[in-house]
C-alpha cells in the first residue's frame, strides 16, 4: 500500500530539517501514536548521518492481532540522511517479527510556499505479510490490508501533527543551539 504526504512546516527549511534529523527523540511528545524513540546507533558520514532508531508505539495492536504481534509494537528504523538534498531514506521493520511489516520510503524537505516555511514530502509504501507468522490462522492472514491501513493512518496522523506543531515547539528555544544527538550507550 502506497503513502504520499505533503505537509507545511511553519519554519525555514534548514531549521525544520535539522530538528527532524537531530532532535527526533525530543520531538516524540508531538507524535500521538509514539511512546518513545531511542537512538541505537548514529554514525556521521560525508553525506549526512546514518541512524538506527527504535520506535515504541503507544497505541495497542488491534485486538485480533494481539496473540500474534508484540504489544507494544517496536519498529527498528534504518535512516540515511542526505544533507545536500535535505532528505532521508528510511526503512522500518517490526523488531520482534522481521519481514512481517516492510515500511520504507523517502522524506524530503523543500522550500515552502512562503518565506520561513518548509514543505515536507513523504513517499513510501507499507507491506504486511501475515503469512510469515507461522502460528497465525489462515483466516486472520486476510487482515493484512487492514493492518497496512492501520499503520498508514497512524503515520499520516503523526506526521500531520508533527508538522503543525514543530514551529510552536521550537519557538520556546528559538535562540538555543540544538542539543547533541542522543545515542544509547
Amino acid at each position: 500500500m502506497e503513502l504520499s504526504l505533503s505537509e507545511i512546516i511553519e519554519l525555514d527549511e534548514e531549521r525544520s530539517y535539522e530538528a527532524c534529523r537531530d532532535w527526533l527523540p525530543e520531538l516524540v511528545q508531538l507524535l500521538p501514536s509514539v511512546a518513545a524513540i531511542e537512538v541505537e546507533h548514529r554514525e556521521q558520514r560525508d553525506a549526512g548521518p546514518e541512524v538506527v532508531n527504535r520506535w515504541r508505539i503507544m497505541d495497542p495492536v488491534p485486538r485480533a492481532m494481539r496473540p500474534y504481534l508484540p504489544d507494544p509494537a517496536i519498529f527498528v528504523e534504518q535512516a540515511r540522511w542526505n544533507d545536500a538534498e535535505r532528505s532521508v531514506a528510511w526503512e522500518l521493520d517490526l523488531e520482534a517479527l522481521p519481514g512481517v511489516v516492510a515500511f520504507r520510503g523517502l522524506t524530503q524537505f523543500r522550500p515552502g510556499p512562503h518565506p520561513a516555511s518548509t514543505e515536507l514530502l513523504l513517499a513510501g509504501s507499507v507491506a504486511v505479510d501475515l503469512s510469515a507468522i507461522q502460528s497465525m490462522p489462515r483466516v486472520l492472514q486476510g487482515l493484512a490490508p487492514a493492518a497496512e491501513r492501520f499503520v498508514l493512518d497512524h503515520v499520516r496522523s503523526d506526521l500531520t501533527v508533527l508538522c503543525r506543531s514543530l514551529a510552536r515547539y521550537l519557538a520556546d528555544d528559538a535562540e538555543q543551539a540544538p542539543p547533541q544527538p542522543a545515542v544509547k550507550p
